[in-house]
């Protein structure tokens, strides 16, 4: 190339990008705003569609507080599992103060987040649109919920719904990993073109341990009948446990809490209470993260206890 033209492309793509950065999710402005309404009782969410036809959603929570947690929360638990390719789902990111003016948020002064889209539809809608005729996604789908309400953590209905589909071991390790006791039907998406799951909404992240509910779940279960669980459950939850084990490798509670202040960073703290919050969230995750990864070692010893000791299932 002429060294003349050459010269002529670097300025024009340092002084005239194509695209501008919003908060780590690249959105090529102009955009069109798609729609905007209260997602639930405590959520407000924007759709928007930039200029290259790729939609995102920027949510806020409706009060201040929440707002900071949710999107604090979201944004590091999609760090987390970014780290590996055998989860999908939405990228998250916090919408700096640079960011802010660009958006017609509903609540000015609160902290907001901005997510990719997944492909597909809920699992809650999904089952809902299903013909008859497809048996195959019925029989995926049927009695499929990851969130127990009765029992947190890994109870022996859960572990009978991995063997599904390949991608559920992974889902529910990041989610008792990180905590997300909301990992139910309407955030999780399944794209029928790809063959792939996808989670959305993990806001609540980093609230219960629920690695150390699955560890006791599955001591009751060992003790009362072991003969409940097939040769295709312990093959699913090996490869549960192998995924917990990834996920800490990726993920050093170091390199967790440093994520989580380069987060925290971004937000457009008020005064001396939001900084104080912030503070105080950045502990409880700390704290969480230590508990979380103690009880994720004892479930994969005791998991992979299960697949060499009791010859009767192997």
């Amino acid at each position: 190339m002429n060294r003349r033209y050459a010269y002529f492309f670097v300025i024009f793509f340092l002084f005239f990008p194509f695209y501008e950065k919003a908060s780590g999710i690249e959105i090529h402005y102009p955009y069109k705003i798609i729609a905007m309404r209260p997602c639930s009782r405590s959520s407000y969410i924007i759709f928007i569609k930039d200029k290259r036809g790729k939609l995102f959603l920027v949510k806020q929570k409706t009060s201040h507080f929440r707002s900071i947690a949710s999107s604090l929360h979201s944004a590091l638990t999609s760090k987390i599992y970014e780290s590996i390719m055998e989860i999908r789902g939405q990228q998250v990111d916090i919408l700096n103060k640079n960011d802010r003016h660009k958006f017609p948020l509903k609540y000015k002064k609160f902290q907001a987040s901005i997510h990719t889209i997944v492909p597909g539809e809920s699992v809650r809608q999904l089952f809902k649109n299903l013909n008859k005729g497809n048996i195959k996604l019925k029989r995926l789908f049927l009695n499929f919920n990851l969130a127990q309400k009765k029992e947190s953590g890994l109870t022996l209905a859960i572990i009978k719904l991995l063997r599904r589909h390949a991608d559920l071991p992974h889902l529910v390790a990041l989610s008792m990993l990180v905590g997300d006791y909301d990992c139910e039907n309407k955030n999780i998406f399944y794209d029928q073109k790809s063959n792939h799951f996808f989670l959305i909404d993990m806001d609540r992240s980093f609230s219960q341990n629920l690695c150390e509910s699955a560890y006791e779940n599955l001591k009751k279960i060992m003790a009362k009948n072991h003969r409940c669980f097939s040769h295709f459950d312990i093959v699913s939850l090996k490869k549960l446990a192998q995924t917990l084990d990834l996920l800490m490798e990726k993920n050093p509670i170091t390199d967790i809490m440093n994520h989580a202040r380069t987060i925290a960073n971004k937000f457009d703290i008020k005064n001396q209470e939001d900084f104080m919050h912030i503070e105080r969230l950045l502990k409880k995750i700390n704290s969480f993260v230590h508990k979380s990864y103690s009880s994720a070692a004892k479930v994969i010893h005791l998991i992979n206890y299960m697949a060499t000791k009791i010859p009767r299932i192997m």
